[in-house]
């Protein structure tokens, strides 16, 4: 039997993620989710609230039958190469037929288009794009002008990109809003690995993704609610978390696990920054020389992280851009420049998290059909962390695990701050 297959950070599991994975099991007519999940960094390259154990955790109570870890090396990536990341890992595992994902339009259609575009590029369409690069536009920029000028020139004959139902107007509109840039890339990367799965959207409800006020209904974007846990504590967040998923955070509390200690995080990276020389920098995928350059002068003036940031933020260069690439840095992701590991990103194993109701069927299933080994604990793999770039299995895996043990040191609790977490934490398990 087949299974849906959603991506998601769940930073942290809310009452919009609980929305979105019941429609999922909806509109797939699957009874069987898989999760492929960000660990213990996110996409925008900032440490996630809860571990990823924390976060699994949260997923199966909810109904996720079994959860994937995201390799951080995909992870903390631009749209193209997370969306690459979590299409090859689902599509890995020989059971997924379906992947569901928010999108602020929820309509498929205009996606499955412009994916199209992207994944074919056509001549007329890659030559406007390098002209608006030549103009200096940045990527993102030269390519959205591009999509609008290449389908107002074929659109009469080819396409229709406002179906009824749908708000969004334009190509612009479409790929400006963060959930439909990763559907497009979703799609456009099954498409291009001439992938057997079906994509499906649903669209979000209330809140939208860079909301930082949470409203008065039940629903809050998880930037706001992280908003409220960090600055007002945890029972601020209360009405916008499914009960489970508050008695997690709360347990999380008590064991001093949350709320992290983000300002400990931005001096290590800080601290890394400094330490690091402008090669190893420049290896860093989101790092350009011209980033490069600025943060390297700006460290000249003494800025704090945030201050950095900032300053190093411009028009082409967002500041999500910025903050992973300074993680990439953190992360010694260098080293997988150096290993001649960057070109596309190729999963080498699935390492499994959790398991939800379906999970030991599903884990018995992937132990038969998957591409990839099955790893339920790093030691299946490795038994330390080895940077020695001869095996990308290795390669990876070490990297995953220095991200945890990175991560380990911003807990609350002394106590916490263990290394080698992902070797000694037990695979979690939530029967329905």
């Amino acid at each position: 039997m087949a299974a849906a297959g959603i991506v998601t950070e769940y930073n942290p599991f809310h009452n919009g993620h609980l929305y979105h994975l019941r429609r999922s099991r909806q509109i797939s007519s699957s009874r069987r989710i898989i999760a492929v999940m960000n660990g213990n960094f996110t996409q925008r390259g900032e440490p996630a609230c809860l571990d990823k154990w924390l976060r699994a955790e949260m997923a199966v109570k909810a109904g996720v039958d079994l959860v994937l870890e995201l390799p951080v090396y995909s992870g903390v990536r631009s749209a193209h190469y997370f969306a690459q990341g979590a299409v090859r890992t689902l599509a890995a595992t020989g059971v997924v037929d379906k992947i569901v994902f928010g999108s602020e339009s929820g309509e498929v259609d205009p996606l499955l288009q412009i994916a199209d575009i992207l994944a074919r590029e056509p001549r007329d369409f890659r030559d406007i794009f390098h002209e608006y690069l030549r103009s200096g536009k940045s990527y993102a920029r030269a390519r959205t002008r591009a999509l609008t000028e290449y389908i107002s020139r074929h659109g009469d004959k080819s396409f229709d990109l406002s179906p009824q139902g749908t708000s969004l107007q334009s190509p612009g509109d479409i790929i400006s809003s963060p959930n439909n840039i990763l559907g497009v890339e979703y799609i456009k990367n099954i498409i291009r690995d001439n992938l057997d799965i079906e994509p499906a959207a649903i669209k979000r409800r209330q809140a939208s993704y860079h909301e930082k006020t949470a409203g008065p209904g039940k629903i809050a974007s998880a930037t706001a609610i992280r908003k409220l846990l960090y600055e007002k504590g945890i029972e601020e967040t209360a009405a916008y978390l499914p009960e489970h998923s508050l008695k997690v955070l709360k347990k999380a509390a008590a064991e001093n696990k949350a709320p992290l200690e983000t300002a400990k995080f931005e001096n290590m990276a800080l601290f890394n920054l400094r330490r690091s020389i402008r090669t190893e920098l420049k290896n860093c995928p989101a790092l350009s020389e011209n980033i490069v350059n600025t943060i390297l002068s700006r460290q000249q003036k003494g800025d704090d992280y945030q201050t950095l940031i900032d300053k190093t933020t411009s028009r082409n260069q967002p500041s999500s851009r910025i903050r992973r690439g300074v993680l990439q840095a953190l992360l010694r992701f260098d080293e997988m420049i150096e290993a001649g590991l960057d070109e596309e990103f190729k999963p080498e194993y699935l390492r499994v998290l959790a398991l939800g109701g379906e999970g030991e069927e599903l884990l018995s299933e992937l132990d038969k059909k998957a591409d990839l080994p099955v790893i339920t604990n790093p030691s299946q793999l490795i038994e330390e962390v080895n940077f020695s770039r001869e095996n990308p299995e290795e390669l990876h895996m070490s990297l995953d695990i220095l991200a945890s043990d990175i991560y380990s040191l911003l807990y609350p609790g002394q106590e916490q701050r263990k290394t080698s977490l992902d070797f000694f934490t037990p695979l979690i398990k939530h029967s329905s």
